[in-house]
C-alpha cells in the first residue's frame, strides 16, 4: 500500500517536530515542515504531498485560512485544519476554504490518525465523484459536436471556400450565384465529400460515390479526381496522402 506523505504548516517549532514524530510513528511520510506561507508554497513546489496539517492562526500575520484558499486555486490536495480555537466563527470562516477536517489542540495520536485517514477516504472519493463527472461532461460535448456536425452535414447548402456552395438537394455547386459545369460523376464525389465535410473520406468510399454500380479503377478514378479539383481552387479539396481526400468548409 502506498504511503500516505503529508506537510506540516506550523509556526510553533516544537509542535510542528511532535506532530512529525507523531506521523512517522503512525507510518505516514512527512514531505515538510513550513512555518508560514512563503515556505509552504516553497515546498509545494519541490513535492506535493497527499495531505496537508495546516494550523489556522500563523505568525507575523499570516493566515492558514488564506493560504489555504491560495493552495485550492493551485493544487488538489486535502487539507485538515490545526487549531486551538474551536469557537464556531473560527470554524466557519475555516469552512469556507473547504478543508477536510479539524484537529483541536491538543490532540493525541488516535485523534490525529482518525482525522487523516477520514480525510484521505472522503477526497478519494470526491475525486472518482469528479473525474466520473469530467468523463460524463466530455462524452457530452463530444456527442454535442458530433450532433451539430451531423446536422451540419444534412443541411441543404453547405457552405465551402471561397464562396462555393453546394446544393445537396439540387446537387447543383454554385460560385458567385453562377452554376459550376460538373459532370454527374464530379457531383457524386462532391456530394460524397459534403455529407462528410471536414472529415476525411477513404479513396474507396469517393470510388462507391461515383461508381455505384461497378468499380471503376484506380486510374479512372484519379482522373476524375484530377478533371474536379482543376475546376476548383486546390484547397477546396484537400488530399490527404495515404488516407484520402476531405473537402473544407468555409
Amino acid at each position: 500500500m502506498k504511503q500516505i506523505n503529508i506537510m506540516i504548516v506550523e509556526d510553533e517549532s516544537i509542535i510542528a517536530l511532535n506532530i512529525k514524530e507523531t506521523l512517522l510513528e503512525l507510518g505516514y511520510g512527512v514531505t515538510g515542515i513550513a512555518p508560514n506561507t512563503e515556505k509552504s508554497l516553497m515546498l509545494l513546489e519541490d513535492k506535493c504531498p497527499d495531505l496537508i496539517l495546516m494550523d489556522i492562526f500563523l505568525k507575523d500575520g499570516d493566515s492558514g485560512i488564506e493560504l489555504a484558499k491560495i493552495i485550492n486555486t493551485k493544487y488538489d490536495i486535502p487539507i485538515i485544519y490545526l487549531t486551538a480555537n474551536s469557537e464556531s466563527q473560527t470554524i466557519s470562516q475555516a469552512s469556507k476554504s473547504a478543508p477536510y477536517g479539524y484537529v483541536v489542540k491538543p490532540f493525541k495520536g488516535h485523534d490525529l490518525h482518525s482525522a487523516i485517514e477520514v480525510a484521505i477516504q472522503r477526497f478519494s472519493h470526491d475525486k472518482k465523484q469528479k473525474d466520473a463527472f469530467d468523463t460524463v461532461k466530455s462524452i457530452n460535448l463530444s456527442l454535442q459536436t458530433k450532433i451539430e456536425e451531423n446536422q451540419e452535414s444534412k443541411s441543404k447548402l453547405v457552405q465551402l471556400k471561397h464562396g462555393y456552395i453546394f446544393d445537396r438537394e439540387e446537387r447543383i455547386l454554385y460560385h458567385a450565384q453562377e452554376k459550376v459545369n460538373l459532370t454527374e460523376r464530379e457531383i457524386s464525389v462532391i456530394n460524397a465529400l459534403c455529407l462528410n465535410v471536414g472529415h476525411i473520406i477513404s479513396i474507396d468510399q469517393i470510388e462507391a460515390a461515383a461508381w455505384q454500380d461497378k468499380p471503376a479503377g484506380y486510374a479512372s478514378l484519379r482522373s476524375l479526381l484530377f478533371r474536379l479539383r482543376a475546376k476548383l481552387p486546390k484547397d477546396i479539396i484537400e488530399n490527404v496522402s495515404g488516407r484520402g481526400y476531405k473537402i473544407n468548409k468555409a
